[in-house]
């Protein structure tokens, strides 16, 4: 099976939205949910350096600093208009991926303020150079 087929479906199911670029900040993996919520196309930004978009947003520039300095920048709260012109408020963190201390790349990750934050939690740790995320284990909030 084509590696690139089975990613762009397992993260358009995702109820995170994801963009992915590699080190020289060209997108390699913008799923719909993201294109949602930033209100882009794919078609428009995979294969695209980052610096070179037309529609380049606040958030693009911290993936470009992320990828600057390889530290990432947790729960950032951002204010925008969805594709549908709901106002949303969507929570982004950031992540380089290396491998042996070098930056290959960077992800984005973002989640509305419709879903439970605290069930949907990423855990994220850099271990023998490789990226793993895997979904932190369950949590009830303090409402009970």
């Amino acid at each position: 099976m084509n590696t690139n087929l089975l990613v762009n479906r397992l993260t358009d199911v995702l109820k995170e939205g994801i963009h992915v670029v590699d080190q020289f900040g060209i997108t390699i993996q913008y799923n719909r949910r993201i294109e949602i919520i930033e209100n882009r196309v794919a078609a428009d930004v995979v294969g695209r350096n980052l610096e070179g978009l037309e529609k380049e947003n606040e958030m693009d520039e911290l993936l470009i600093e992320v990828l600057a300095t390889g530290l990432p920048k947790i729960n950032v709260v951002h204010e925008c208009v969805n594709t549908y012109g709901n106002s949303i408020s969507v929570n982004f963190s950031f992540w380089p991926i290396t491998e042996r201390n070098v930056v290959k790349g960077a992800i984005k990750v973002a989640m509305t303020d419709g879903q439970r934050l605290i069930d949907a939690r990423i855990a994220v740790r850099e271990r023998d150079g490789q990226l793993l995320v895997r979904p932190a284990a369950t949590m009830t909030d303090e409402t009970g």
